[in-house]
């Protein structure tokens, strides 16, 4: 077999690299119109052989689900709303059934920054995992334009960031049968 595309690689690797690598993916077909001959320069000019024909699937079979799933203007796919779902199960699971207390320190360095995030945000986000993957998100796109962030917005992102890895790590664990409910 080929190599893993980008895509499979973070998800097998870090599932909150994925999630926000999907997003931006989702977000560049929309720019593109769907348009798939519009990527052919970036992709071939990125991958060869067997990895740039892997990489065309890839992005064949997102452009694919968002047509079907009616995508074309915003949301995401099923699949990245499933891993969401699993995601935000695993906080709740995290911090009542597993008692992580790495988890919970990380949740609780990040809960006023998550409401203060909430009380700005221009949408209702009802999870403190998705509002924690906007405002990366946000980061992100805010870093390809070139824009400035303030200090208190980086402090804020740095919290995130390490609540959504020890998140991704547990994810991992859980996926491989190695997550453990410490019992005292």
């Amino acid at each position: 077999r080929a190599k893993m595309t980008i895509a499979e690689s973070k998800r097998k690797t870090n599932i909150v690299e994925f999630l926000l690598y999907s997003w931006q993916m989702e977000d560049l077909l929309r720019s593109i119109k769907f348009k798939l001959d519009d990527l052919e320069g970036v992709l071939s000019s990125q991958f060869e052989g067997e990895q740039l024909e892997e990489e065309r699937k890839w992005f064949l079979e997102l452009n694919r689900k968002m047509k079907s799933e009616r995508l074309e203007e915003s949301g995401h796919t099923s699949e990245n709303t499933e891993i969401l779902i699993e995601l935000v199960y695993l906080h709740g699971s995290l911090l009542s059934v597993f008692k992580d207390q790495k988890f919970i320190e990380a949740d609780e360095g990040a809960k006023e920054y998550i409401e203060e995030f909430k009380s700005k945000s221009t949408k209702s986000i009802g999870n403190d995992v998705e509002v924690c993957l906007v405002a990366l998100y946000g980061l992100l796109s805010l870093r390809l334009k070139g824009a400035e962030v303030s200090s208190d917005t980086m402090l804020a992102m740095k919290k995130f960031q390490r609540l959504l890895a020890i998140l991704a790590d547990r994810y991992r664990k859980m996926k491989d049968g190695t997550l453990q409910v410490k019992l005292n």
